[in-house]
């Protein structure tokens, strides 16, 4: 482990598009001691030649070639190759603010922190709105001394966090996950290695392409069965209440997307076994919510049509993928079509 150096770890596959501005905006960045990690997963595109050009014009950059596995094993190979004392995650189609580690590696010495965490902005396309830089004494943090204190939205994924490699030590993501691999990784560092001190800032450090295609939209990418039953086959190997609240809190919510999206997948009878037995796990550790939350989840487990309102009122793009799941046959030629990005950027912007 090389004191002061930050192991960057981009898992790579296919996003050929937007190499160039992820990676330079990582080598661009305030803080110079960097090793940047990247696993090619078996991209089909030239991505692969885009970053070993980078690689030629600078040595900080390090390439693993790799037959198609997927993000976990990418990132896992990325992890037992990784030579820092800091650890982070980016994905290959985002950019980072040009202070982001410096902000960071500043709230983790600082803060004698083990995790630091920044917020992020979503964005159409690329963007550069960082003009001025900020001053570390003016950057506004809230330091916590256990992970019960951190609020779920800062734990949801790996990429805005800074992390100790000390603080992950021998947690890998789950390799056989087809969905929400990086919520469990954090669920397990947070919870079962109990870090000394996370620091939360409000700064918005951390870019991310929305773009139509990723997972949230891409009914290809549906949540799977797999990653519940983890969920619930592993709530109590977690030590506190609060823990397994925050595990079932998670089952709860990739269950009830998986209804959503199944129905149009399967027929009723069908999707009725695939659910049920899962809803009546759940509901055994309903307990662990407070009265408001424990009756909000009972009303829509029992009634899916109130999710689905609740879901397109958060974010009417998620029609796009409803009428997608309605519609298998039809959505890569409809990827396609001029009307398919009038209707998104109208939605988008309700």
């Amino acid at each position: 482990m090389e004191k002061g150096l930050i192991s960057v770890i981009i898992p790579v596959y296919n996003t050929a598009d937007y190499l160039k501005i992820c990676i330079g905006s990582i080598l661009s960045n305030t803080y110079k001691s960097l090793e940047v990690i990247c696993v090619n997963d078996g991209s089909q595109d030239n991505s692969s030649q885009i970053l070993h050009e980078l690689a030629d014009k600078d040595c900080r950059i390090k390439i693993i070639d790799k037959e198609n596995q997927g993000v976990s094993v990418a990132r896992n190979n990325a992890l037992d190759a990784a030579n820092g004392e800091y650890i982070s995650f980016i994905d290959s189609d985002d950019w980072l603010h040009p202070q982001f580690y410096e902000i960071l590696l500043y709230l983790l010495e600082e803060k004698r922190s083990d995790i630091a965490v920044c917020q992020f902005k979503s964005c159409k396309g690329y963007e550069e709105d960082f003009k001025s830089y900020k001053s570390l004494d003016d950057i506004s943090y809230v330091r916590h001394n256990d992970s019960s204190q951190i609020k779920s939205v800062d734990r949801l994924n790996v990429t805005r966090a800074l992390y100790r490699a000390e603080a992950i030590g021998d947690i890998r993501f789950k390799e056989k996950l087809t969905r929400g691999e990086d919520v469990l990784f954090n669920m397990e560092v947070f919870f079962k290695n109990n870090p000394s001190g996370i620091t939360v800032t409000k700064e918005e450090l951390y870019y991310y392409y929305q773009r139509e295609d990723s997972a949230i939209h891409s009914p290809s990418n549906i949540v799977k069965v797999d990653s519940i039953d983890w969920y619930l086959s592993h709530i109590e190997e977690f030590n506190t209440d609060y823990s397994k609240k925050e595990v079932v809190n998670e089952a709860i919510k990739s269950l009830l997307w998986l209804r959503l999206s199944y129905r149009y997948s399967y027929n009723k009878k069908e999707l009725r076994e695939i659910v049920k037995p899962r809803i009546e796990q759940c509901s055994k550790y309903l307990y662990l919510f407070g009265d408001k939350k424990r009756k909000m989840y009972q009303i829509i487990l029992a009634h899916p049509f109130v999710y689905k309102a609740f879901r397109i009122f958060q974010d009417k793009t998620i029609l796009l993928t409803i009428y997608d799941l309605k519609h298998p046959n039809s959505v890569a030629e409809n990827k396609n079509k001029k009307w398919r990005k009038y209707v998104y950027s109208f939605l988008s912007k309700l």
